[in-house]
């Protein structure tokens, strides 16, 4: 018999690693895709989602270097879940380099983790899957319909414990124009900056962000990401100035300082201020 004890294999539930195993003893004998594993398991009183199948075949096939470091403490689900959020975010070859710097001895699998994945402290907290950036959470969407995980926003808005909302929107981030996107390093790119650049594409159309896009790329030094911005808003060179004080009150005040004589200035002020108008707040 595959699983020798339902005691024994409960207890794989929680660790990736066996999970995988389980599954792919059963592959091509028992089950053929990930939705019938979970319900043959499930047949067996270990309820597990497809979801979590995948998510536990995915790490086990990460590179021994990066597995290695867990010898010790082992993986769990949530563990799986942020190595899988930092593959995404940035790339399986960073993060193989990561572990060969790593020494494993005497750390927690908190510390282990947040090494690898480049946060400032060790130990710091998991993060979910409500901080991955928006085009990293848009791939593991399709990657889920594609798998037949989830076949709607609100189904894997479920299954990875988020609001749907913010699918839609990591939808509309990664539908930007290309040369848009590729001025923005993936860590660079959040849910704020990219809701600010859809707004400023609905405003300009998408033809316009992307021949502002290509002349970006020509500029020598690197335009910063306050100047990227300045110029998919229409405003170019050093024509403006912006300054924000406190008013009476306590109100936060924004001040537009151009040249009188150009004359876009009324134009792209009156852009600007009906883009602050509906561009409602994203938090990163």
């Amino acid at each position: 018999m595959m699983i020798r004890t339902t005691i024994a294999a409960k207890a794989a539930l929680d660790d990736p690693l066996s999970l995988a195993e389980i599954y792919r003893a059963g592959l091509g004998r028992h089950w053929n895709t990930l939705r019938q594993g979970s319900k043959e398991l499930s047949a067996l009183n270990l309820k597990t989602s497809a979801a979590r199948l995948h998510q536990a075949v995915t790490v086990a096939a990460f590179p021994s270097e990066i597995l290695s470091l867990f010898t010790d403490v082992g993986l769990v689900n949530r563990t799986a879940r942020e190595l899988i959020r930092a593959r995404n975010e940035q790339g399986l070859d960073q993060l193989k380099i990561r572990a060969t710097t790593i020494d494993p001895a005497g750390k927690s699998r908190t510390q282990l983790l947040a090494l690898l994945c480049g946060d400032e402290i060790a130990g710091a907290k998991y993060r979910a899957h409500s901080k991955e950036r928006p085009l990293a959470l848009d791939k593991r969407f399709r990657d889920g319909v594609r798998l037949g995980l989830w076949s709607s926003v609100r189904e894997a808005g479920k299954v990875l414990g988020i609001d749907h909302a913010r699918l839609v929107k990591a939808a509309q981030i990664a539908s930007l124009p290309e040369e848009v996107k590729s001025l923005f390093p993936a860590q660079a790119l959040t849910f704020a900056v990219g809701w600010q650049l859809v707004q400023m594409t609905k405003l300009r159309g998408s033809e316009t962000m992307r021949q502002v896009a290509i002349a970006a790329r020509s500029v020598i030094p690197r335009l910063s990401q306050q100047e990227l911005m300045g110029r998919f808003v229409g405003l170019g060179g050093n024509s403006v100035e912006v300054k924000v004080k406190r008013g009476p009150g306590g109100k936060l005040v924004i001040e537009f300082h151009c040249d009188a004589d150009d004359p876009v200035a009324e134009t792209h002020l009156a852009m600007i201020t009906t883009w602050l108008r509906d561009t409602q707040p994203v938090a990163r």
